[in-house]
């Protein structure tokens, strides 16, 4: 019953990855307008450094949100789910073998 809750979704959920992707970029954007203007508008003294700023942050917290969510879209297709990828999900990959294939792929990772 549990199984259910905790094993991979297939590949069409990768679409959810992508519209936050192309949302988090609409904002990231969005951030990068206004910290313009925040720096502007501190160039002509109507506003604080305090507000450049926060606006600076938000352009990087929107930034970073952007490449998450790119970066696990990227994941989610190329990845190990239901449907494809490199192992099977099926009941002969267990799970000392798929670290140990995993850890000989890192670089510079210890051996199993």
């Amino acid at each position: 019953m549990f199984q259910d809750f905790f094993s991979p979704l297939d590949k069409e959920y990768c679409d959810l990855f992508y519209w936050l992707t192309v949302v988090n970029f609409v904002f990231l954007i969005g951030a990068c307008l206004g910290f313009v203007v925040s720096v502007f508008m501190l160039l002509r003294n109507r506003s604080s450094i305090m507000s450049s700023f926060y606006a600076f942050m938000m352009v990087l917290v929107y930034g970073l949100m952007y490449y998450q969510s790119r970066l696990f879209y990227s994941m989610c297709i190329t990845g190990n789910m239901k449907g494809g990828g490199a192992y099977s999900t099926g009941a002969t990959d267990s799970l000392p073998a798929v670290a140990q294939n995993a850890s000989m792929a890192a670089p510079g990772s210890l051996r199993m």
